[in-house]
């Protein structure tokens, strides 16, 4: 795909393909693709379109399609990092609450060891008791 040959700017929140949108991803984007093309879809426009509206934000955004959350997540972003930050993030979570330090897992593993005889019931009191940490 040469540079910008499918590019367009649709305006509104496609919830489903449908529509506009997905007759361009049909008939104009799909063709173009090849091996390593890069999309980028931009909701910057959003922005732009609520804070220039002269309707109250959340009239504007029912017009739009948006849920409030959603774009208060993205204008949060946006205020902080710029365009930048609006970029597609990983789903997962940076950390899990209920993960075990690694640290605290080999000591865990350790003890196990050493009380191989214990159920994993018996163990897990016998290592909250003695460590004072609790592990279920």
């Amino acid at each position: 795909m040469s540079e910008n040959t499918a590019a367009t700017a649709l305006c509104g929140a496609f919830r489903r393909p449908a529509g506009a949108f997905a007759s361009y991803v049909r008939e104009v984007l799909v063709p173009e693709l090849r091996p390593g093309t890069v999309v980028i879809l931009d909701n910057l426009a959003t922005h732009r379109n609520v804070e220039g509206s002269h309707l109250p934000t959340k009239k504007t955004l029912d017009m739009l399609g948006i849920p409030r959350t959603t774009f208060y997540r993205w204008y949060d972003r946006y205020a902080e990092g710029g365009f930048e930050a609006l970029a597609d993030r990983s789903p997962r979570p940076k950390s899990v609450w209920n993960r075990i330090p690694q640290a605290r897992r080999d000591n865990l593993i350790e003890f196990a060891l050493e009380h191989e005889a214990l159920t994993t019931r018996e163990l897990a009191v016998k290592y909250t008791d003695e460590k004072r940490y609790f592990v279920s």
